[in-house]
């Protein structure tokens, strides 16, 4: 089999996507199967987990944003999405709930409010509403919205049934992730 090549894609000059990561540099691979890591995707998948996608986004403010639209709301999210959702792609094994597909988020740069965090709409991933009825009840009410904020560092982990964005940067500084995907 041909192996798989990292891939670029850019968005204008303010943002770029790099995946398949671990055909990059073995330690890529040694993080997304960090003996740390790996153990708490398990729990919220339910049982054993292969790695699905790496990648790695680096962007920064859109040279044409206008900064006064960025700021008159609290949260600006670019492109609310789901990789699943409740029902297809999640299950109540024991009592505990499981989502089948989940992310990590490693935060290469400190990420603040204006930084284009990662925002979700909470519970979003129990519920049996339409995602649209969501999106829409969030987007008018930013109480519905949670925006992460973490230190280079940290690690954001989720599954993919809950519905969440990358925020517009509204400040001068590069947002730097790495993205690992897992599925049973």
């Amino acid at each position: 089999l041909k192996s798989k090549r990292v891939y670029t894609h850019k968005r204008g000059t303010h943002h770029v996507r790099l995946g398949n990561l671990v055909e990059y540099d073995p330690a890529l691979l040694e993080y997304a199967a960090h003996s740390k890591l790996v153990p708490l995707v398990e729990e919220v998948v339910g049982g054993k987990v292969r790695l699905e996608e790496t990648e790695a986004i680096i962007n920064r403010r859109d040279a044409d944003a206008d900064l006064e639209e960025l700021y008159k709301r609290r949260y600006n999210p670019t492109g609310f999405h789901c990789g699943t959702q409740h029902g297809w792609g999640t299950y109540i094994e024991e009592s505990k709930f499981h989502c089948i597909f989940v992310k990590t988020l490693a935060y290469l740069t400190d990420v603040g409010p204006d930084d284009g965090g990662t925002c979700v709409i909470p519970g979003s991933h129990r519920l049996t509403w339409s995602r649209e009825e969501m999106i829409e009840a969030a987007l008018s009410d930013d109480k519905l919205i949670y925006q992460a904020e973490a230190s280079a560092g940290s690690v954001l982990l989720f599954g993919e049934a809950l519905i969440h964005s990358t925020t517009a940067i509204r400040s001068d500084t590069e947002r730097t992730i790495l993205i690992a995907g897992y599925t049973p």
